[in-house]
């Protein structure tokens, strides 16, 4: 394996500044992260560390960025609540370890069973929803600390009621150091998208601390933090039978955020997102940061984002953000024990607001009513059954869309009326129409597996061509005529004709409207053409008669 690594002076100057710029949101943000999954601000320093050296080195992704994520700790709270319900730091860390161990070894796994493709069964719209009920989840956890309240976490609702039941003891210095933070970093995403803001909101929160005795007047502060780089640490194989099931969730989550961020930012010269090796990659990444602490780590968007808008072309921004880790624990680790809490869940939860996004359910609404109702299902299931629960209703929900979209195919013809000219309107798959042989074709919402012989079509999912139609006794039509026609809607607007060979794939989706085909316009598809819907994200090419 190859590093993506740059070796150019410009290069080498552009990855610099990257990762420098990078550093200043990551560091803040993966001990923000650190203290939702209950463990401390330490640990997302390390995470920080060891997992961006070793995806740096063997992933295939250019700019990704590799460190803590707001999913990712959300379920590692959830699962290390289970493992370690006193809260003994101790124990916290081994639990921690082993279960970021488990994360790896199971994504290495994936790997070598070639199961990159699995990543593929959570939809888009179920992962919406998944991710905007993590999104409140997260909030109303962090929001104790704003206010400098402890409650007992026992499920969403019961949290909300028993904040509600506590608000008359917030502490109103911590209430005014929160918001002062909120503010801050809302003005600066507002003007300045994935700016370097939280690492001045925590030098402020720590200079504050430090010049009006925060902790002396009831701000809790982070407390100390060990002045040396990361210690081994062993898993113990005694809570693997505990921790497994929610590594399972965590492996999920970590490898579909890491896949989805790789080709979100990969530019159209950088070398292919492989997802098999992208399984092993991350899995080394976790499991050698389980040796040293980390907590489990994937893909992130915003970090991501940022190398790539300032510049940045290879993995050695992410080392760069590495060693900026290694010197803060080094060097700062002293400075960051004053930090109030408050000001880490500020940054906690304006950068996790975003994964609660109404446009997006209104998008899915208008595209698809089904597929809303199955985002609707997953953030309700995340609210109602608990984060790691969460995962296995969104996986249920996907596979479930995916069965009615291919069980309840909507078959309809687009061909040309006897007598006619032009293509007429869609009809449903009982239409009693008559149509010239060979000048009908079907078109499909949802997959489904047609087979049109030279007699006309048939809707088959079991159907097999036996050989190729033939025009005019003139032997077999090439296998480079066969064609694909593009999705017709209900109100018959026609659908455009693609030209494919080999066996053809039919996948799920919403079909896309499309101009009459001149083709089609001037007497329909020959007998042999093959007709499905080309959905979003898909590739279809048609064999000799049949998909």
């Amino acid at each position: 394996m190859t590093p993506n690594l740059g070796l150019s002076s410009s290069t080498l100057r552009a990855d610099a500044i990257a990762g420098l710029t990078a550093a200043a949101v990551v560091l803040p943000k993966a001990m923000a992260y650190a203290t939702v999954a209950g463990l401390s601000v330490s640990v997302g320093l390390y995470t920080a560390f060891v997992p961006l050296i070793v995806y740096a080195l063997i992933g295939t992704s250019r700019v990704l960025s590799v460190s803590s994520t707001t999913t990712l700790a959300i379920l590692t709270g959830a699962q290390l609540g289970l493992a370690v319900p006193d809260g003994d730091p101790v124990k916290l860390t081994v639990a921690a370890a082993t279960l970021t161990a488990l994360t790896g070894v199971l994504l290495i796994g994936a790997s070598v069973l070639r199961l990159g493709f699995l990543a593929n069964f959570i939809s888009t719209p179920v992962l919406t929803g998944f991710k905007a009920g993590i999104g409140l989840v997260i909030v109303l956890d962090q929001v104790p600390k704003l206010v400098g309240i402890h409650i007992t976490k026992r499920g969403f609702f019961h949290d909300i009621a028993s904040l509600a039941q506590h608000v008359p003891e917030a502490s109103l210095i911590t209430v005014a150091v929160a918001a002062a933070a909120l503010v801050a970093l809302l003005v600066a995403e507002r003007l300045k998208p994935h700016s370097s803001a939280p690492l001045f909101v925590v030098a402020a929160g720590i200079a504050a601390s430090w010049f009006f005795s925060l902790p002396a007047s009831g701000v809790a502060t982070v407390g100390t933090i060990p002045q040396a780089l990361p210690a081994l640490t062993l898993p113990s194989f005694a809570l693997v039978g505990q921790l497994l099931p929610g590594a399972l969730g965590i492996a999920l989550m970590s490898f579909t955020e890491t896949i989805a961020a790789g080709r979100a930012f990969a530019a159209p010269a950088d070398p292919p997102i492989t997802a098999n090796r992208e399984l092993v990659a991350t899995g080394a990444a976790n499991l050698s940061g389980a040796l040293f602490g980390a907590m489990p780590a994937g893909g992130g968007t915003s970090q991501t984002a940022v190398v790539r808008a300032v510049g940045g072309r290879t993995q050695t921004a992410s080392l760069v953000t590495a060693a900026a880790a290694a010197a803060t624990m080094l060097v700062f680790a002293p400075f960051l024990g004053r930090l109030p809490q408050a000001v880490l869940a500020a940054v906690v939860i304006v950068y996790s607001v975003g994964l609660i996004s109404p446009a997006e359910f209104i998008a899915i609404r208008k595209i698809r009513t089904l597929e809303f109702t199955w985002a609707i299902a997953a953030f309700a299931g995340v609210l109602i059954f608990g984060t790691l629960q969460g995962i296995m209703v969104a996986i249920v929900l996907s596979l479930i869309g995916l069965s009615s979209q291919v069980v309840n195919s909507k078959v309809y013809v687009i061909g040309r009326k006897r007598g006619g000219r032009r293509a007429a309107a869609a009809f449903a798959r009982k239409s009693r129409r008559r149509y010239l042989r060979g000048a009908a074709d079907p078109a499909t919402r949802g997959a489904v597996v047609l087979c049109q012989c030279a007699a006309g079509w048939r809707p088959d999912p079991r159907a097999r061509c036996r050989a190729p139609p033939q025009r005019g006794g003139a032997g077999p039509e090439p296998r480079s005529r066969h064609r694909i026609l593009g999705p017709a809607d209900a109100g018959g607007r026609g659908a455009t004709l693609h030209r494919g060979g080999g066996h053809g794939l039919a996948g799920g989706g919403e079909p896309q409207r499309a101009g009459v085909h001149p083709r089609l316009a001037a007497g329909g598809a020959g007998p042999g053409a093959a007709a499905v819907q080309r959905p979003r994200g898909h590739h279809e090419v048609s064999g000799p008669g049949c998909v």
